[in-house]
């Protein structure tokens, strides 16, 4: 009678931490609702035109591909401004080569010391864009479609400050990095609903020229050398005034650069971070999610070990079918994510990416330990 409590209870807390593992899952979110997340309204062929202002390292035969993509949309687009960050002769080549009347060119200055050159560009194009509405992208961001910005602006309504939009790496990125690029995105579109969004879910953001202007642009976190659209995110972005548009056709496709590159880019926003308002609660909450994932695991297959050496049978099958439900349960989340976001990972890997996340985050904050103070900082002694 005993033992039959004691399985009892055991198996209703296997239940229980199971349930929470699959509820909490940033995956459920876009099984819940992808479509509410700044993609279930109509474009609005109406809207106010936009500008969209490009920073660029230097020329390259891809960046040409993704400017023009972009000046051949179907949506009214003012002007798109590129700042080069090396110099005029790179600023002319990109002006020379395109030769579209609504393309604006400029470049840094090479004085421009203890200032984070990429936000400085940033800071540049917006005061020169010619609309309200600025959009801030990568040059690696490349539109799919001549409808990317008409299905984008979608979530540029009056009533908001800011929309997020999101990118995907292309074919030959590491797997790892998709996967958290999507839950990125998945996780700022449900903050977006039920308050602010607390970083960016992708290189490109839209934000409004006026608020930029009078709040200072980057004041205050200019020296930290990443984190561009992270901050513009986190300043600009209001409660109940904020959009993630993940709709698909308002997906970008961002080029895939090196391995070592895309983990320098993850190893940066541990200093990011540091300076983003909500920091705490966006931590508290992911930590809470992730520590219910891998309980869950780690009871099933404690309690599989236990059963078995213990004999206990009726805990053994309990765990099985709660570790191939919870697994079954991953894959339908994930398919939906998988679909909506053109996810290049097999689906049944999907719920192994999730699990170890957390390890590749902690890869990242040991190697921002290990990094100098002033890797991170403009401000350098």
């Amino acid at each position: 009678m005993t033992i039959g409590a004691v399985a009892i209870a055991v198996c209703s807390a296997l239940v229980a931490t199971a349930a929470i593992a699959v509820v909490s899952s940033p995956l459920a979110s876009c099984r819940r609702g992808c479509r509410r997340f700044g993609n279930g309204k109509a474009p609005d062929r109406k809207a106010a035109p936009v500008s969209i202002v490009v920073v660029t390292a230097g020329y390259s035969e891809s960046m040409e591909r993704n400017i023009r993509s972009i000046l051949s949309q179907d949506y009214p687009l003012t002007d798109l401004v590129v700042v080069a960050t090396d110099g005029a002769a790179q600023a002319e080549t990109i002006s020379e080569r395109i030769g579209d009347p609504r393309l604006h060119t400029t470049y840094l200055p090479d004085s421009s010391r203890y200032l984070s050159r990429p936000k400085l560009a940033v800071t540049i194009g917006v005061k020169a864009a010619k609309e309200e509405w600025v959009i801030v992208m990568g040059d690696d961001c490349a539109p799919q479609t001549d409808g990317w910005l008409s299905a984008f602006a979608a979530g540029l309504s009056e009533d908001t400050k800011v929309a997020l939009g999101y990118a995907g790496f292309s074919k030959g990125a590491p797997w790892g990095f998709c996967y958290d690029s999507m839950e990125t995105a998945l996780q700022m579109g449900c903050m977006a609903r039920k308050g602010r969004p607390y970083k960016a879910a992708g290189p490109c953001v839209a934000l409004r020229k006026s608020d930029f202007i009078g709040r200072d642009g980057f004041r205050g976190n200019l020296h930290v050398v990443g984190g561009v659209y992270d901050f513009l995110a986190n300043k600009y972005a209001a409660a109940g005034a904020s959009e993630v548009v993940l709709a698909p056709a308002a997906r970008l496709d961002r080029e895939a650069c090196t391995r070592k590159a895309l983990r320098a880019e993850t190893v940066s926003y541990r200093e990011t971070r540091k300076h983003l308002a909500g920091n705490f609660t966006y931590r508290t909450g992911w930590l809470l999610r992730s520590s219910a994932l891998h309980l869950n695991y780690l009871c099933l297959l404690a309690a599989i070990a236990w059963s078995a050496a213990a004999g206990d049978w009726l805990v053994a099958a309990v765990s099985c079918t709660l570790l191939a439900a919870t697994y079954t349960a991953k894959l339908f989340q994930a398919s939906a994510c998988k679909k909506a976001f053109r996810l290049p990972i097999p689906l049944w890997l999907v719920p192994f990416y999730e699990a170890t996340s957390t390890l590749r985050r902690a890869k990242a904050a040991a190697a921002h330990f290990l990094s100098g103070k002033d890797t991170f900082s403009t401000h350098r002694l």
